[in-house]
């Protein structure tokens, strides 16, 4: 009901409660209609993670890709019979620490390329992109992220600063498209994948250009790219869509004996599924698992750049603090599961009833908050009455038959030009929503709150 305060007993039940979040992942994902994620981890060519930000990188969870990657099976790492750090290469290992407590330290996402000593006592080269999971109040919790084994395109790499012969016989790599061209983009070599990609026979391309065959979009970036690299004498790495498949290019330049580009390799690897691992991973880390509208910590984001937004324009602001009535109830008399399934029947009622423009969070336990841009008290009730007699008038299937709910609803008003915090809009919400609950539910009630009380609740929040 109140935005998360700085005592640990509030902090303890956050961390539980994030915890369960992510050691739901996969289950979560199959409730939402999503993809079957922990199928989408299996298969995912690389491992999939979730670890501690310590000095052992503890694996809480890594995916079956495990094996392949390090050649032990995920329970080893899980269990830590085999340490993570202690596979990293040592001369890598202060580096990736202080890369990714960098980007940590940012809030951003970190990638990272690095040494691991596989079990079979070969070194191989690990790509790791990575980023971590907060409390609503800024407490880095666990990391979650993928590693996929590179080795084969830093041997393209060492083999260019080798001898370009080397480069010509890594073009028979089946794995990976590798092709060589000329300054101005004619195919010299290419190898079978390569062709494969560009739907062309491999020897009609030799001679053709390479910007002839790809869109133009496709075409104009590589070309962009081609410049840079021959201006700097510099390899440059970039990811883009091709058709309906996502490739990670790095261009290499070879020079001639006057150190002039005069060739330049590209190599490419198809990241499709790492693409749809990474667009679901960041997807759990914004939602709430049960009903697929956004968590706590998103809303919060997204609605301070929405006042803020709101302020400068003078624009009005309103929020919605909405309550399903004598949900425990419905816990006690049917369980757990029929309660969850009401839950999210709900959020998609309640979601099918708001702009695309609105926010809408599942703000914990039988509580919904939703933030309206650019929208008045007279818009907002209007809409909350909506909300209210759709949930009245539409019984909820459950596996044990229709129930017939109803909802509680508190409106807030920020006038325009007023600039306050989220936690204050949604704390004039609730006072509402606590007032619409005590008159008898199934109702709302609104307010629009002056500048003066404004002011006081966030002084009070601040403790002022």
């Amino acid at each position: 009901m109140h935005p998360p305060g700085p005592d640990s007993e509030q902090l303890r039940i956050e961390n539980a409660a994030l915890k369960r979040r992510i050691n739901e992942l996969e289950r979560a994902q199959c409730r939402t209609h999503c993809p079957d994620t922990a199928a989408l981890l299996d298969n995912f060519p690389g491992m999939a993670y979730r670890c501690q930000n310590d000095s052992n990188w503890t694996m809480d969870y890594v995916s079956a890709g495990c094996l392949a990657l390090t050649g032990y099976p995920p329970e080893a790492l899980m269990r830590s019979r085999v340490i993570y750090s202690d596979l990293i290469h040592p001369e890598d290992r202060s580096r990736v620490w202080d890369q990714v407590q960098l980007a940590l330290g940012e809030q951003r996402t970190f990638e990272v390329e690095y040494r691991i000593n596989h079990s079979d006592g070969e070194i191989r080269w690990a790509w790791e992109r990575g980023w971590g999971l907060w409390s609503d109040h800024g407490e880095l919790l666990t990391l979650e992220g993928f590693i996929t084994d590179i080795s084969a395109y830093k041997r393209a790499e060492q083999a260019l600063r080798d001898h370009q012969a080397t480069l010509r016989a890594l073009l028979d790599t089946p794995e990976d498209s590798m092709l060589l061209m000329d300054a101005t983009g004619k195919l010299i070599a290419c190898n079978d994948m390569t062709a494969r990609q560009l739907r062309r026979d491999r020897q009609q391309l030799i001679g053709s250009s390479l910007f002839a065959q790809l869109p133009p979009e496709v075409a104009a970036n590589l070309h962009r790219q081609l410049r840079k690299v021959i201006a700097s004498a510099e390899p440059i790495r970039f990811q883009e869509q091709y058709r309906d498949r996502w490739f990670d290019h790095t261009l290499y330049p070879v020079c001639n004996a006057h150190r002039q580009v005069s060739q330049l390799a590209l190599y490419s690897r198809d990241i499709t599924e790492q693409k749809q691992l990474e667009r679901t991973l960041e997807q759990l880390a914004i939602s709430d698992p049960l009903t697929g509208l956004f968590n706590r910590r998103q809303f919060w984001s997204l609605a301070e750049q929405s006042l803020a937004q709101a302020a400068r324009k003078r624009t009005p602001t309103s929020a919605l603090m909405i309550d399903i009535d004598h949900f425990k109830s419905i816990n006690d008399r049917h369980g757990h599961l029929i309660g969850d399934q009401v839950l999210q029947t709900i959020a998609s009622e309640l979601k099918l009833n708001l702009r695309h423009s609105d926010i809408l969070c599942r703000y914990g336990g039988e509580e919904f908050a939703a933030l309206l841009p650019e929208t008045d008290l007279s818009t907002a009730s209007e809409t909350a009455e909506r909300l209210r007699q759709c949930i009245a008038d539409t019984p909820i299937e459950t596996d044990q038959g229709a129930l017939s709910l109803t909802i509680s609803i508190g409106v807030a008003e920020l006038v325009g030009g007023f600039r306050t915090r989220v936690s204050t809009l949604l704390e004039c919400a609730d006072r509402k929503l606590y007032a619409a609950k005590q008159a008898g539910r199934d109702r709302i009630a609104c307010w629009t709150p002056s500048d003066d009380e404004l002011q006081r609740l966030a002084d009070n929040a601040h403790g002022l």
